[in-house]
């Protein structure tokens, strides 16, 4: 197959044009989930943030309206998290946040979504429950987790103290 080197040439330069434009096109797709991500949850935890919670919230009401059934929330306080976080540092703060998220999760696991709120505020938001009953139950279960001591950054936390809310 002979063709003219000028015919090689133009199909080089459509697939250079076409590449840098498939290349752009990936660019604007990654950073629209980068932006997506930055929307929807914490950077620090990677847990959902306020605005997606709240997304959720309003998932769970229109369900627990059309399906009759109970959802309940948790709002949660760290309590004593602005002294560690003062005394220790951002590093050791955001280590500590880290901790309460894997735990956080590892009780909820298919229960419900966690989320940082802010600060150290976390909501639980509860939507394969039956009774009120269950959200107390996983309450208690919450607060004597993280009343177990634990190590972050070599430094050993004997209790995390935390203020627990609960709305159905």
């Amino acid at each position: 197959d002979y063709r003219p080197r000028h015919a090689i040439s133009e199909q080089l330069q459509t697939f250079e044009v076409l590449g840098e434009q498939l290349g752009r096109v990936i660019e604007r797709s990654e950073a629209s989930k980068n932006l997506e991500a930055l929307a929807h949850y914490d950077t620090i935890t990677k847990l959902s943030n306020r605005a997606h919670f709240m997304d959720l919230l309003r998932a769970a009401i229109q369900q627990s309206r059309e399906k009759n059934a109970i959802f309940a929330l948790l709002y949660m306080d760290i309590d004593g998290f602005k002294k560690l976080n003062d005394n220790y540092g951002h590093a050791f703060g955001d280590a500590f946040l880290h901790e309460i998220e894997k735990r956080l999760k590892s009780i909820i696991a298919h229960k419900g979504t966690v989320s940082r709120i802010g600060g150290d505020e976390f909501c639980v938001l509860l939507t394969d429950i039956q009774t009120p009953d269950d959200a107390k139950s996983i309450a208690e279960t919450i607060l004597s987790n993280l009343k177990q001591k634990t190590e972050i950054k070599k430094r050993e936390i004997h209790t995390i103290s935390t203020s627990i809310g609960i709305a159905f």
